[in-house]
């Protein structure tokens, strides 16, 4: 705060004094309320054992208060207080205060921390206080000019004053170097309090050597840093008066807190030992009562401890005088020990135990009864028995089972085996010296040495000795054993004793043996079976690669003359001289080829996926425009039989997904179309929506329709392929459609069933994952055609066009779309002559083929763009490949787009717009009304009637399209263009755009 008053003259004033004199008060009095808090603190709170410099600073403080507020009734601009207020008169009364607060620091810091040794003296000094207070208020008051000029109006702060205050902040210095040293070698938070409110006192003192002006700014920090000051000495005496003896305090309770609970937890400790024990304990009083027990006792007797208090100990006993005898040589011999005695239960079961038995006395040494202990020995006494009995269970396993058990002392080197050993090894125990060296002798000789390195390396601890090894026997039977072990060793780890067993593993090793043939054998028959494998695998990929190589050719060869029937057809139906009948020829031969293209098609497109060679694509789409689309179409189809064509949204309808839009469209339109196709009457119905309580958002699509239906046996066969059933056999078509919907659906990661009643009607479900998109990640693939070009619109660049076409009647047909339109043309058989014109003719665009002789059109392209202007040249590949993944090979090639055969004229002149920016003439281009590219407003809806407006929000609500376009069409009489933008908005689905605009009923 100083750094800025410091460093921004322009705060260095306050606004006037009557804006600074209510601050001046307050601060006053916030300083005056805090030194009698700490005069009141201190001298109430004072004992004998309490240091007597905070007495020292309390009652300077009490002076110091006084003398402030003598100090603020005189401030310029109070009313007069006995002498006529002002400035100088307020300083005098000020400096005096300071150096009183300044000298009590400095005493309070040179004077040791410790108690008046006179308690009486700390009246003398409140005398002293106050003695001081009236003679500097007296001198002050009555006497103002005797004192020294300490301010001039007009000229500011004297030296004299600036020298006072120089002089104050030297004196405090002292005690802050002082209570800075004390402060570091005590921690004592008094110190540190008043280390703190020394150095804001020196802060407060330079500010009062700065100001110009009792209403400067300075000032006022200073009587800040005063208040801070004061309420640091106010911690400190709080702290030394107040918190430091209750935490005294604290520490005392919490001390004697800590001793009674120590003794608690002693008693609790011990009476938790005595219940703990799992062994009865009783006290026996002198005369033979039971004067205390613990649980077990109650657990092992059957009655409670109220039961069991005061009673005859001998009572619960098997033998009670064998008890009472115990109890007498308790009293003779001071101790018992592991005394056999049995107690009985309530429920009449016995317990043995060894009763161990002591005296216990007061003070004085006298007696004053018996303290015992029961261990119950009775599972031991079992288990004793069981031990007995598992070792003749052991010896009858090892016999039965030939297992060996020996024991070496490994010091003496003593060899210790059990019958069974000697049964393995065919040896009477007179036979066997029962040393390491008789052992070693009995094994076969190819086997010492590595039996013998066993058992050091588990001498030294490397490893447990565990090895198989070879006997002969002295019948010269060889015999394999597999030993197993442990190693005992001494304090120092040294070895002492090893324990182990020898087991006959001579039909096992027979049978492993056994078991590698047959394995070997195995691996001749794995090895041989994985080598047909691998040729049936190189075999199945050649012949998929044959089956590529022959679709990409029956593409090419398909679609290529099937280019120019479908092209020619349709440039002979837009001729104005055409007859009725020659039109119809002409239609005929149209549909022809469009119906035979949609069998190529399909027949290509399912054996692109029987050869794995179909690639989907996974971006944003419009599904709600894709939708509308296929509704669109098939509308008319449906209207044509008669048939109601419904569609049912949910509303949770998911219009923006990602996915392959041309596959979807295709799924849709052979499910719509099929259901239109085989209904006569009724209608078809098609639902979208999403599956509820799934992990993850699945597209539900239901194509419902009043067709015939499917018997049960032909609908497992409605998804094989060039399968017709029923009715269905009557119709055209390949049979493949709904074979390639169901491909397509898999392909999608989704699922299509059927369900279907004959003579009712079927359903086709299909279920799809999506992932949801936002609108603006959906590209605008609004066609730039708009109908039949007539020619370039006025103003159009003159542009080259070269063709690169081996085929005459794709030549023929290239060119004559880009003549009757305007644009200059030429014509390349192959690759290798489009080289040439390209650097002699230098075209705008290339039409290039991508299968030609002599140099293809991959080949062209790549060196076409290493020539000059290359690189600027726009090539559009025309193929009739039936690999859409070949797509991405002519781009690495260097085209720039491509157009597969047969092609549409429309897709042609697109193309032209999107690579040359060519904009054309459109036949009835006026007759044909744009859609409005205006932004819906509340104020365009105005126009229309009330009544209008509300079946528009309840029609809006519904989700009926067919009732929304019908209210929609009645604004087309009142407001032509408000007619096509709500239109435009409705055919997007965009509902809420119009609801938002239409007030609440």
């Amino acid at each position: 705060m100083f750094a800025v008053v410091w460093l921004a003259p322009a705060f260095h004033t306050v606004q006037g004094l009557a804006s600074y004199l209510p601050v001046h008060i307050f601060a006053e009095t916030f300083s005056i309320v805090i030194s009698m808090l700490v005069f009141g603190v201190a001298w109430n709170a004072y004992s004998i054992e309490r240091p007597s410099n905070i007495v020292i600073l309390a009652c300077a403080l009490l002076s110091v208060g006084l003398i402030d507020f003598a100090h603020m009734l005189s401030f310029k601009g109070m009313s007069d207080f006995i002498t006529p207020s002002g400035p100088e008169k307020a300083i005098n009364l000020w400096l005096s205060g300071r150096l009183l607060a300044a000298l009590a620091l400095l005493v309070v810091a040179l004077r040791p921390w410790q108690p008046l040794q006179n308690p009486r003296t700390r009246y003398g000094l409140l005398v002293g206080s106050f003695f001081i207070t009236v003679l500097v208020v007296w001198a002050g008051l009555f006497y103002p000019q005797n004192w020294p000029r300490t301010f001039i109006a007009g000229q500011g702060l004297t030296p004299f004053k600036i020298g006072a205050e120089y002089a104050i902040i030297a004196i405090l210095l002292i005690p802050a170097v002082l209570f800075y040293l004390q402060a570091r070698r005590q921690q004592s938070d008094n110190v540190v309090g008043l280390f703190a409110a020394t150095v804001i006192t020196i802060l407060s003192e330079l500010c009062f050597t700065l100001y110009s002006d009792v209403a400067d700014v300075f000032n006022l920090l200073g009587h800040l840093y005063k208040i801070v000051a004061y309420a640091f000495i106010y911690g400190a005496v709080f702290v030394v008066s107040v918190r430091e003896p209750f935490k005294r305090l604290d520490a005392e309770f919490a001390e004697n807190l800590r001793i009674a609970q120590e003794l608690r937890a002693a008693s609790l400790y011990t009476r938790s030992l005595i219940e703990a024990s799992l062994d009865p304990l009783v006290m026996i009083s002198a005369d033979g009562k039971i004067t205390d027990v613990n649980h077990a006792t109650e657990l092992v007797t059957g009655r409670s401890r109220p039961e069991l208090m005061g009673t005859d100990f001998s009572d619960y006993f098997t033998e009670p005088e064998k008890a009472r005898e115990v109890y007498r040589k308790v009293f003779l011999e001071g101790a018992v020990t592991n005394y056999p005695l049995a107690l009985r239960h309530y429920d009449g079961h016995i317990t043995d135990v060894l009763y161990n038995a002591s005296l216990y006395r007061n003070e004085r040494g006298e007696v004053l009864g018996m303290f015992a202990a029961a261990r119950d020995v009775t599972e031991r006494n079992q288990a004793e028995e069981a031990l007995r009995v598992n070792e003749e269970r052991l010896h009858l396993a090892t016999t039965a089972g030939n297992i060996g058990v020996w024991d070496w002392d490994v010091a003496k080197n003593i060899l210790t085996w059990d019958e069974s050993m000697y049964v393995l090894y065919g040896l009477a125990k007179d036979e066997f010296g029962g040393a390491y060296d008789a052992w070693i002798r009995t094994l076969h000789p190819d086997d010492r040495q590595f039996t013998d390195g066993e058992i050091q390396a588990a001498l030294r601890g490397e490893r447990e000795y565990a090895p198989e090894f070879r006997i002969i026997r002295p019948d010269g039977t060889v015999l394999n054993i597999k030993a197993s072990s442990k190693t005992y060793r001494d304090l120092e780890g040294k070895p002492i004793r090893m324990i182990g067993t020898n087991f006959d593993i001579t039909a096992l090793k027979r049978i492993e043996g056994e078991l590698r043939k047959y394995k070997d054998h195995l691996e001749e028959e794995v090895q041989s079976r994985t080598t047909d494998l691998v040729q049936a695998r190189n075999a199945a990929e050649t012949a998929n690669r044959a089956k590529s190589i022959f679709l990409a050719n029956m593409s090419h060869e398909l679609r290529t003359p099937l280019n120019a029937i479908l092209g020619f057809s349709n440039l002979m139906r837009k001729a104005p001289s055409l007859q009725k009948d020659q039109r119809d020829n002409l239609d005929i031969i149209n549909r022809s080829g469009e119906y035979l293209l949609t069998l190529i098609n399909d027949v290509l497109e399912m054996a692109k996926i029987e050869a794995g060679r179909v690639q989907l694509d996974n971006l944003p789409l419009d599904l709600g425009k894709l939708v509308r689309d296929v509704t669109d179409m098939m509308q008319v189809r449906a209207q044509e039989k008669g048939l109601q064509l419904l569609l049912d949204q949910s509303s949770e309808f998911p219009r923006y997904i990602k996915g392959d839009e041309a596959r979807l469209r295709q799924v849709l339109i052979n499910l719509v179309g099929n259901a239109v196709k085989f209904t006569q009457e009724g209608g078809v119905t098609v639902r979208f929506g999403m599956k509820p309580n799934g992990p993850m958002k699945t597209l539900l699509i239901e194509v419902e329709d009043t067709g015939p239906g499917m018997k049960p046996e032909d609908q497992d066969k409605i998804f094989e392929p060039f399968v017709q059933v029923g009715e269905l056999a009557a119709q055209k078509g390949t049979g493949l459609g709904l074979t390639i919907t169901r491909q397509f659906i898999e392909l999608m990661g989704g699922t299509i069933n059927l369900v279907s009643i004959f003579g009712t009607g079927s359903i086709f479900r299909v279920e799809l994952p999506v992932d949801m998109v936002a609108a603006c990640d959906v590209a605008n693939n609004v066609s730039t055609v708009k109908g039949d070009v007539v020619s370039l619109a006025p103003g159009q660049p003159e542009y080259r066009i070269l063709i690169v076409e081996d085929q005459l009647e794709n030549q023929l047909l290239l060119t004559q779309l880009m003549e009757s339109i305007g644009l200059t043309v030429k014509v390349a058989d192959n690759g290798q002559q489009a080289l040439g014109l390209f650097q002699s003719w230098q075209p705008h665009l290339i039409w290039m083929d991508r299968r030609m002789p002599v140099m293809d059109g991959l080949e062209a392209t790549r060196r076409i763009r290493q020539l000059p202007g290359g690189k600027d040249v726009k090539i559009v590949a025309v193929t009739a490949s039936a690999f859409m993944e070949q797509r991405d090979e002519m781009l690495a090639a260097g085209m720039d787009d491509f157009v597969r055969k047969p092609y549409r004229f429309n897709e042609i002149y697109e193309t032209l717009n999107k690579q040359l920016g060519l904009q054309y003439i459109y036949a009835d281009a006026n007759a044909a009304e744009e859609a409005s590219d205006v932004e819906l407003n509340e104020a365009m809806l105005a126009v229309l009637p009330q009544e209008l407006r509300d079946e528009l929000r309840a029609a809006l609500e519904s989700l009926e399209d067919k009732r929304i376009s019908a209210v929609i069409g009645q604004v087309a009489s009142l407001d032509p263009k408000l007619h096509r933008t709500m239109s435009r908005l409705a055919e997007n689905f965009d509902y809420p755009a119009i609801l938002k605009l239409l007030p609440a009923k």
